[in-house]
């Protein structure tokens, strides 16, 4: 399993978490599952798509910042 997914099951099992926190999870792991099985479809073109990339380092970090030293790096 994931890591994300596995991140998002402990943090539902956990008896603080709140409903609301429940939901917005929900929401991030059919967010992560969907974009990673778009991924996985052979394309015959580069998906070089930006606004998915940040997307996607949002929904494993809710705290993650663009910044231009990170894209040179990648």
């Amino acid at each position: 399993m994931d890591e994300f997914l596995r991140m998002l099951e402990l943090e539902d099992s956990l008896p603080s978490t709140t409903s609301a926190q429940r939901e917005a999870n929900q929401h991030r792991r059919k967010m992560y599952l969907n974009i990673n099985r778009e991924r996985s479809v052979p394309s015959p073109t580069v998906n070089n798509n930006f606004g998915v990339e940040l997307l996607m380092k949002r929904l494993e970090d809710p705290d993650y910042r663009m910044s231009v030293r990170t894209l040179l790096e990648e």
